[in-house]
């Protein structure tokens, strides 16, 4: 009888285990992206409409004074297309957001490493997993805070990077997405 031979590393540097993991990650994603794009009806179909109203030179014409005319100028982009197109790009934008987002941190928890590690990757998923209430709400509005996460996580990855304009930059549009930033 062979005895099973010992793991060569942790179960999280597993190719079973990644390759599970990311088929799950990609199934939930895909279930809520029809959710986000088809289904909901939230604050999204508000910055849409701002937007909108910013595109016909009128940019406080919704009556709700909530965000800056920096934003609502930036909400324009969402008025551009139809509906559901918008979401889509904007669901798979906020994707794209949180990945790079993943990168980053990850990148500037390990310097010098040229691709994740696996604990790096195992972090990554146990965050998402803990945190996945908060990812499907943000989702469901097509990933507009996770927008936002992005621009924190670019404005840190530049101030490490000793690029104080650039990070600077990012600190401003964080700023003027969403006010809550300036008191970074």
């Amino acid at each position: 009888m062979n005895p099973r031979p010992l793991s060569s590393g942790p179960w999280y540097a597993a190719p079973r285990f990644l390759a599970t993991a990311a088929a799950l990650v990609i199934v939930l994603f895909t279930v809520e992206a029809y959710f986000a794009i088809v289904v909901r009806r939230n604050d999204f179909n508000y910055h849409r409409r701002s937007g909108a109203a910013f595109l016909a030179g009128e940019p406080y014409a919704t009556g709700n004074v909530t965000y800056p005319v920096s934003r609502i100028m930036m909400n324009a982009a969402l008025a551009v297309l139809p509906n559901r197109p918008t979401r889509a790009v904007c669901y798979l934008l906020a994707l794209a957001a949180l990945a790079a987002s993943w990168r980053i941190w990850s990148r500037l928890s390990e310097p010098g490493a040229a691709t994740p590690s696996p604990a790096a990757l195992a972090a990554g998923l146990l965050t998402l997993g803990l945190y996945w209430a908060y990812v499907v709400r943000d989702l469901d509005e097509c990933g507009l805070q996770l927008f936002l996460l992005f621009l924190f996580s670019a404005a840190a990855w530049c101030l490490v990077q000793g690029w104080a304009v650039l990070a600077g930059f990012f600190l401003a549009w964080a700023a003027h997405y969403k006010v809550t930033p300036i008191l970074c």
